[in-house]
């Protein structure tokens, strides 16, 4: 509560409505990849704590910043999916009627 600088837990929720009810209304509706894309989002300090934490599991995750922000994200991979005759032509094997369930 002292870091939002609030009593109660009542003033939390104002607080966050207060915030939704301004982001509504300031028109600015757009995803922002760092908070969407990202495992960990914030000051340098707390991005590598988080990622040290996670220990093993964030191998090969990087650490991006710029602005004072900084994230923790995934490498970006393109998408290579080699499925070959899984993904072949229909065939009349692969179908059936419904009169016949």
């Amino acid at each position: 509560m002292e870091l939002l600088q609030v009593k109660d837990f009542r003033d939390v929720q104002d607080l966050s409505r207060a915030w939704v009810m301004e982001a509504l209304a300031s028109q600015d509706h757009f995803r922002e990849s760092r908070w969407t894309e990202s495992i960990a989002v914030g000051t340098e300090g707390f991005v590598r704590a988080t990622q040290e934490k996670l220990g093993i599991k964030a191998r090969g995750r990087q650490i991006l910043g710029s602005n004072g922000s900084y994230q923790l994200r995934e490498p970006q991979t393109a998408y290579t999916g080699n499925f070959g005759v899984e993904n072949g032509d229909l065939r009349s094997e692969n179908t059936y009627f419904s009169e016949n369930l």
